[in-house]
C-alpha cells in the first residue's frame, strides 16, 4: 500500500500538530470515521496569525471586563445606609454547548444541549453592587459519529441590580433585575484530541431576584460564555444575616422647656347661623358635621388631625425627616399653637418589610422624631403622646410597592386626657 505524503503547516491536509497520518490511526482504533474536532474556544490552530488575533481580542475584552467593575466599585461604593453580608446559591438549568468543527469533515456536532449545574458564593457591597465567585458544569456536547466535548468554568463576576424600590433593594426584599459581567477559567475534557486556545473567557449575563421569605430568594438568569458556551438556570440564594438596614446613630437633643401656652379666647357664636358641631363650619357647606368639638378643622369643617400627615416622609429606614416633612410639621405647629391646650397622638406607622421587631422600633423612633420637631416649634411637651405601630395597622396591601409606600406613614389624631 502506497504510503501517505504529510502534511506540512499551511498545505491543506495540515490540521494542527496531528498530521493526516496520526488522524488515520486514530480512526483505526476508535471506528472507520475519524474523530479530531476544534471547539471555538478550544481549537487547532489553523494558522498562527488567526491564533495570535484571537487571543489578543480575549484579552482586550477581559480587560474591559475588569476596568468595568473597577468603575461599577467606584460608582456605587458610597452607601452609607445599606448593611451588606455574605450569600450562597446553587442553581440548574440547560447550556447550549457549540464547539467548533469546521476544520474536520469527518465529525459534526451531535446534540448541542445538556444539563448544568452552577454554585455560588457572594458578597453585596452597596444596595446595587455584589460581587460573586462560581463554579459551573455546563455538561457535554456529543459528537457524531462518536465523541463528546464536556465544559466547566471557575470564575468571578460583578452584579449591578435595578428597577426595585430603593427601600425594598436596600433590604433585599421584593422583585429586582441585574446584569452580571465577568470573567472564568475554562477546563475542557474530550474523548477526541484538542489543543485548548484561550482558557480565559469573558462572560455577561442578566437575571431577575424575587425574595421568597427573610433571607431566601428565587433567581432565573442567562449566561453566555464566551462564544460557544450559553447557560439558563433557576436557583435559590440565601442571605446571611438580618438586612434590616441599621441607622445611623444620632444623639437626640433633650427636649426644651414647655413654652407658656397662648390662650385664645373663645370665638362669639354666631346664634343665627345652624353649626351643629360648633367647628365654626355652617351645616350648609359643613362636609364632616360630626367632627371632634374643639378639634381643628379645614375650610370644609373635617377634622385636621385625625388624618394620615401627606409629604411627611423620612431618609430611608431612619428616623431623620426630609426638609419637605419640615415644611408640612411647622404648619401643623402653627396650627396646634393656635388651638390652646388640645392634646394631639403623634402615630407612626410602617410597611411589612423585614421583622416586625425592627419594624415596631423604627416607628418609635419616628413618633419621637416628629414629637420633638413639635416641641422645637413652641408646642409644649404635654400635649402631645408619641405612639408606636410598627406594621400592625397598615391602610393598604403590602404586595405591592405603592402600597408599602402608603403604609409608610405618620397621623396625627386628638385625644382627651
Amino acid at each position: 500500500m502506497q504510503s501517505q505524503k504529510e502534511s506540512l503547516p499551511g498545505e491543506p491536509g495540515y490540521v494542527g500538530s496531528i498530521s493526516r497520518n496520526a488522524i488515520d490511526e486514530l480512526a483505526n482504533k476508535r471506528s472507520k470515521n475519524g474523530l479530531i474536532m476544534q471547539p471555538k474556544s478550544t481549537a487547532l490552530n489553523e494558522v498562527v496569525r488567526s491564533t495570535y488575533v484571537k487571543g489578543m481580542a480575549t484579552k482586550v475584552i477581559t480587560v474591559s471586563a475588569l476596568a468595568l467593575t473597577v468603575s461599577a466599585c467606584s460608582i456605587f461604593s458610597s452607601d452609607p445606609d445599606f448593611k451588606g453580608g455574605l450569600y450562597v446559591g446553587a442553581g440548574a438549568g440547560v447550556s447550549n454547548l457549540e464547539p467548533n468543527t469546521d476544520n474536520n469533515a469527518a465529525i459534526s456536532l451531535d446534540e448541542t444541549q445538556d444539563m448544568g449545574v452552577q454554585v455560588t458564593a457572594g458578597y453585596d457591597l452597596t444596595s446595587r453592587f455584589s460581587v460573586e465567585g462560581h463554579y459551573t458544569d455546563l455538561g457535554e456536547a456529543t459528537l457524531s459519529p462518536a465523541g463528546s466535548v464536556g465544559y466547566s468554568l471557575a470564575g468571578a463576576s460583578a452584579l449591578i441590580y435595578g428597577l426595585s424600590d430603593r427601600e425594598d433593594r436596600n433590604r433585599r426584599q421584593g422583585f429586582s433585575v441585574f446584569g452580571r459581567l465577568g470573567v472564568a477559567s475554562l477546563d475542557n475534557t474530550s474523548t477526541v484530541p484538542f489543543e485548548q486556545l484561550n482558557a480565559m473567557q469573558v462572560l455577561a449575563g442578566v437575571g431577575a431576584e424575587y425574595n421568597l421569605w427573610r433571607g431566601l430568594s428565587a433567581r432565573a438568569e442567562l449566561i453566555a460564555f464566551d462564544t460557544d458556551a450559553q447557560y439558563g438556570q433557576l436557583g435559590l440564594l440565601y442571605r446571611f444575616g438580618d438586612r434590616d438596614v441599621t441607622p445611623r446613630a444620632a444623639v437626640a437633643p433633650p427636649l426644651p422647656e414647655p413654652v407658656a401656652e397662648v390662650v385664645i379666647p373663645e370665638p362669639t357664636q354666631v346664634i343665627d347661623i345652624p353649626d351643629t358641631d360648633n367647628d365654626g363650619v355652617p351645616n350648609a357647606v359643613d362636609d364632616c358635621p360630626s367632627t371632634t368639638p374643639g378639634g381643628v378643622v379645614d375650610e370644609n369643617g373635617c377634622d385636621v388631625f385625625n388624618t394620615a400627615l401627606q409629604g411627611v416622609t423620612f431618609a430611608s429606614s431612619s428616623d431623620k425627616l426630609s426638609p419637605e416633612a419640615e415644611v408640612i410639621l411647622r404648619d401643623v405647629a402653627d396650627k396646634l399653637n393656635s388651638m390652646g391646650n388640645m392634646r394631639v397622638t403623634v402615630e407612626a406607622h410602617t410597611d411589612n418589610q423585614g421583622s416586625a421587631a425592627s419594624n415596631l422600633e423604627l416607628s418609635r423612633k419616628r413618633a419621637l422624631a416628629v414629637a420633638r420637631f413639635l416641641v422645637a416649634e413652641g408646642i409644649a411637651g404635654e400635649r402631645l403622646r408619641p405612639q408606636a405601630y410598627g406594621e400592625s395597622r397598615p391602610v393598604e396591601s403590602n404586595a405591592t410597592a405603592d402600597g408599602r409606600r402608603k403604609n409608610r406613614r405618620v397621623e396625627i389624631r386628638q385625644f382627651q386626657p
